[in-house]
């Protein structure tokens, strides 16, 4: 308000300066263009004065009304926006202060700051900033306080302010610089996120309590496995040589025997599935060739598919930073299922490829297999879930449980999608490393088909 009556003022001496150089020069020029004599002269020139004190009074006249119209016209739009202002102070649902940048001490707050530290206006403006922060938070804040007595910037943080009760408040508090009364000061506006951290907190701590509970699970299941693997391998042995030596048993004492074994059997593999889905401890990924494991896999399946007369087409694979030893388990369990679960009409035919979208790397494994009912899709990947239903096939299905295990731990996800007596199709996404570049596999030939 000042710089603008300090501009107007400096507007009408200007006016008023330039109406009277104007009028000496215009009229002095006149008289003398009029030449009317000495006598003449001395008369006009008093009435010229006259003339002149007439007209600049009526001119400040004019003036000083225009001027005192912008005046009012400023002062009640400055009210208003005074009345705006303090409305938005007052009745702002965050805590907002401010104080001065000298002494640090409380000049306003508004309702909400009132209400979440716990002192009235009158008692805030007794005290200074520091007198509420905890004390571990005061170094920070005196570098802080140097710094923008400085350079005035704007700043934020998270600060710890004790209320009356003697209890700590956490605030999201930003700031900057103003001029208030004709001091410098800052004006603060907080956001209280004392139940944030204390649920963050409560969050972190369960974190730990759960990844506590499950190395201990993950042990004890690793431990339990270990410890019964040993005395059921002397069971199916013995089983075995009973069957052997017991030759005079009759149908059905063979048949219970035989279901023993089985049983016995199943046991182990069970047992040995359990080992391998908790034994999926992470170990550091290296730059690893996929399209060479995949050709060490086919290699290893090679008698299988020679037999099933199956072919494993495989495209161009990338290099990925992963855990070579697990993704030569995943492609082997992928493998394995699309021969395992073929169509008796055809032979296998199974294609690897992989696809660069955005930062991650798609990988599909395709085969013509007899494919998985609809009501299945959304359990194919649980552990020991047999969706055929056939138990004359070897595994507890346990595979695509391990498979998903494996991605997860590489930041990967798994998907499926497959069509009753069509095939299937598992989707691997992998995450992209830094150096990682599109490597075409071996080319291993197709296995012969079968001899007819």
């Amino acid at each position: 308000m000042t710089s603008h009556v300090r501009t107007l003022a400096w507007r009408i001496a200007g006016l008023y300066a330039l109406f009277g150089l104007a009028w000496i020069l215009l009229t002095d020029q006149g008289l003398r263009w009029l030449n009317l004599g000495a006598d003449i002269e001395l008369v006009m020139q008093t009435w010229k004065g006259t003339a002149y004190v007439l007209a600049s009074a009526v001119l400040i006249y004019l003036l000083l009304r225009r001027a005192s119209g912008i005046i009012r016209r400023q002062t009640a739009a400055l009210e208003r926006s005074e009345v705006r202002h303090r409305l938005l102070f007052d009745r702002n649902p965050h805590p907002i202060w401010a104080y001065d940048l000298e002494s640090v001490h409380f000049i306003t707050a508004n309702q909400a700051a009132v209400d979440c530290l716990g002192y009235t206006a009158n008692e805030l403006r007794a005290i200074s900033v520091c007198d509420l922060l905890v004390a571990e938070d005061q170094p920070r804040f005196n570098a802080l306080h140097e710094r923008l007595c400085r350079d005035e910037s704007a700043s934020n943080g998270r600060w710890r302010v004790r209320h009356k009760d003697g209890t700590t408040v956490y605030l999201d508090i930003v700031s900057d610089a103003i001029v208030l009364d004709g001091r410098r000061a800052r004006i603060c506006q907080g956001k209280d996120v004392t139940a944030q951290v204390a649920a963050e907190a409560s969050l972190i701590d369960l974190s730990r309590q759960l990844a506590s509970v499950n190395a201990e699970v993950h042990d004890i299941g690793q431990a339990a496995a270990h410890q019964l693997q040993q005395p059921l391998r002397q069971v199916v042995s013995h089983l075995q040589l009973l069957a052997k030596h017991c030759t005079g048993l009759d149908g059905a004492a063979q048949d219970f025997l035989t279901f023993a074994i089985d049983g016995a059997l199943r046991m182990k593999t069970t047992l040995d599935d359990v080992v391998e889905l908790t034994g999926m401890d992470p170990e550091p990924p290296t730059p690893t060739n996929l399209g060479r494991v995949v050709d060490d896999v086919v290699m290893s399946l090679q008698p299988r598919l020679v037999v099933t007369g199956g072919q494993v087409h495989v495209g161009t694979l990338p290099v990925l930073p992963v855990r070579e030893r697990h993704l030569r388990l995943v492609f082997l369990h992928l493998l394995d299922n699309a021969i395992k679960f073929r169509h008796p009409d055809r032979p296998p035919d199974i294609h690897v490829t992989a696809e660069q979208v955005g930062s991650v790397w798609s990988i599909r494994v395709s085969d013509n297999g007899i494919g998985i009912a609809p009501e299945y899709h959304l359990d194919v990947f649980g552990a020991f879930r047999r969706l055929h239903g056939d138990h004359t096939m070897p595994g507890n299905g346990i595979g695509l449980a391990v498979c998903k295990k494996i991605i997860e731990q590489h930041g990967g996800t798994v998907g499926m999608e497959s069509r009753l007596d069509r095939g299937s199709t598992f989707f691997l996404t992998l995450p992209q490393g830094p150096a990682e570049a599109a490597t075409p596999s071996s080319g291993l030939p197709p296995p012969p088909a079968p001899a007819r």
